[in-house]
Formats: structure tokens, sequence, C-alpha cells
């Protein structure tokens, strides 16, 4: 199994002009000592990649430092071309909007029902104030993830599958060319697990945007990835389809998979 810097022929790596997000020799550390080491990656519109590795690998400071929460201490991110790393704080706001996340934790608001979290955030981020179009946007992605029967039900009285696919409507609906997932089946059951799973794939066949999912789920992992990078130590040790790198020679990539 090649390593990504030598997989730069790759036929699914495409043109340089369709990279949607990109790090180049991302190095971050913490009192000295490296969570991220000359990490590469590379996602193409309308892939989905899936960032794969054990707890403290380095995934989350990883999806941190893509989205500029974090900087990294060298290398670069770009997302649409665009730099991160010389981005201001009005110009990241901006290219923030292009993001669509789906946390662990739904990140959804309690205190207020279903269709009430997604008018609130077509109002605030998206400055829509028409009332016909800001149902139609909410009938619509409720649709799309299957939750429009459960409009006027409060966050406490969904499942936790529910609950992820109402984190995923609101981030649907901002329209993002760029859709990332961290942990999205943690806490959930196997049958739901694959549920959201399914739900992630056909999100992203349905809109063609470029999806990077961070797991340690398998089942996750095969069912959404086009591409698959293994974290290891920080570093991207392997990359491949799911088939590829479960027929990996490599003893820690063959772990995952058994």
């Amino acid at each position: 199994m090649s390593l990504p810097t030598e997989n730069n022929d790759r036929p699914d790596q495409g043109p340089a002009d369709t990279a949607t997000l990109q790090m180049v020799d991302g190095t971050k550390g913490f009192g000295g000592e490296p969570v991220l080491r000359d990490m590469q990656l590379r996602l193409n519109q309308g892939e989905t990649l899936v960032i794969l590795g054990r707890s403290g690998s380095g995934k989350t400071v990883l999806l941190k430092c893509l989205v500029g929460l974090m900087k990294l201490d060298e290398g670069s991110v770009l997302i649409q071309g665009q730099d991160l790393g010389s981005a201001d704080s009005k110009a990241l706001n901006q290219i923030r909007k292009k993001l669509g996340f789906l946390f662990q934790g739904a990140a959804i608001y309690d205190s207020l029902s279903v269709r009430e979290n997604l008018e609130f955030h077509i109002h605030r981020q998206l400055q829509i104030q028409d009332d016909a179009e800001v149902e139609s946007l909410v009938m619509k992605v409720l649709q799309d993830v299957g939750l429009e029967e459960a409009i006027g039900k409060m966050p406490s009285e969904l499942s936790g599958g529910m609950r992820k696919r109402l984190g995923l409507a609101r981030a649907l609906v901002s329209k993002p060319d760029l859709m990332l997932y961290d942990e999205p089946t943690t806490g959930l059951d196997p049958v739901t697990s694959q549920e959201i799973s399914r739900l992630i794939r056909d999100t992203q066949s349905a809109r063609g945007v470029a999806s990077l999912v961070v797991t340690h789920d398998m089942r996750c992992a095969q069912t959404t990835a086009d591409r698959i990078i293994v974290l290891r130590d920080g570093a991207a040790c392997a990359e491949g389809t799911y088939a590829e790198l479960e027929s990996s020679s490599d003893a820690d990539i063959k772990a995952f998979f058994s």
C-alpha cells in the first residue's frame, strides 16, 4: 500500500483546479509534541474522503485546522483555492459560509423545536426573512433527511438518530459546497449508525458536494468513502479505497478490519 505522498498519479485525484479542500505539509504541535506531521490531504468536488484513525491519532486537531479553528504551525489549508492562513476574520467567515458541519452532538438548540432550529439558522446565517421562502427551505431539507413528520417536536422528543438528522438538516439548509462530519455515528446503535451512514452517502450523491468524514467506525467508512486516509501518530500512513486498505499487508492497517 503506497503512502499518500507517493500517490500523486492516482486517477481519482483529478486536476488541481478540482480540489475543494487541500492541506499541504500540515504540521501542528503542542508543548513541543507534534500532533500533525507533514500532513497531505486533498478532497475533490463530488467526492467523499474518510479520515480514519484511533483515538489520539490527530483526527480532531486535523479537523479543527481544516476549518480554521486552529492554525497550523507550518503548511497551509486551502478551501476552493483560498488560503485560510492568510485570510482575515471577515474573509474566514465568508469561507465558512461554504461549509456545513455535523458535529458529534449534532449542535442543536434544545429549547427550540425542529422547525424553530432550522428557522433560526436560516434567519441568522442566511439572512432570509421572507416567510414563504423560509417555509420552503425548511420543508425541503426535512424531506431530504426524512424528518418532515417531526417538524413540531422538541429535541428532547427525538431519538439519537433523529437528532443527527436534524443536525444534518441544519447544515444542509445553507447549501454548502463542503460537508464535514465529526464522528457522525458515535453513540448510536448499529442499525441507526448504518442509517446515518447511508444518509451521508445519499446526500453526497444527490447534492454533489465534497464530503469529509472523520470517524473510527469501520462500517461508516465502508458505506461512505470513495477514498480513505489512515492517520497514525499525526501522519497519513496509508491511502486508498476500502477494498485496497482491507487487503493491506501492514499489520496496523489490517487491525482496523479485523
